[in-house]
């Protein structure tokens, strides 16, 4: 069933090729939400966010011309996938994990995708995200798309967050609350203390695994 999704993939990598996209390393990502089973089920098995933020592309360090064409060709994605994609399901499964370098054992194991329905939380999380402007902006607008499903009492967080590369500038803070999403500056402390102690334990599954 999956490979019916190969083909969106190469219309938004056509989409990539018309501007220079390309970050430093890839950067961890993160989700932490507190949402009820009944709201998280209407969004991820609900249609794709395809409504690009406002301050989408504010977290980058670059031009605002720059800027500003990126915003332009992930509207351009966003539309290819939304009719691509039926689900945030289809989307989120069809993601290509990284490393893609890894050719032996379990792609799996670099991924965290975990709804807890006691604790009524979602976790979501890549290892290794990506290095593609494009595809950081996509992934982030349909995440951050939650935030309608959210209830007022509730908010969670999406982040980038360097924790192999250890860059400043690659550590990106968005809350996530009731029909609103937006950037925070500076990173929360408190978020980064969760996430630090999040891969730390996520690091040394994977040393274990993957001894050499």
């Amino acid at each position: 069933m999956r490979k019916m999704f190969i083909f969106p993939f190469l219309a938004m990598l056509l989409i990539s090729l018309c501007v220079v996209v390309e970050a430093s390393e890839p950067e961890a990502l993160y989700l932490h939400i507190p949402v009820s089973p009944e709201q998280y089920n209407a969004y991820r098995y609900g249609p794709l966010p395809v409504l690009l933020p406002g301050d989408a592309t504010d977290w980058m360090d670059e031009p605002e011309d720059y800027r500003a064409r990126i915003a332009v060709e992930v509207a351009k994605r966003l539309a290819v996938a939304g009719k691509a994609f039926p689900t945030v399901d289809d989307y989120l499964n069809s993601w290509p994990i990284w490393p893609p370098q890894l050719t032996n054992g379990n792609r799996q194991d670099f991924i965290v995708d975990i709804y807890d329905p006691k604790q009524q939380v979602w976790t979501f999380a890549l290892w290794e995200f990506s290095e593609n402007y494009l595809q950081i902006v996509e992934m982030l607008t349909v995440l951050r798309g939650i935030a309608n499903h959210v209830k007022p009492d509730q908010a969670g967080i999406v982040a980038l967050y360097s924790y192999e590369w250890r860059h400043p500038w690659g550590n990106v803070c968005f809350s996530v609350e009731h029909k609103q999403s937006r950037l925070v500056r500076p990173f929360p402390p408190s978020e980064k203390k969760r996430i630090e102690a999040f891969f730390d334990q996520w690091a040394k599954r994977l040393s274990r695994i993957y001894r050499d």
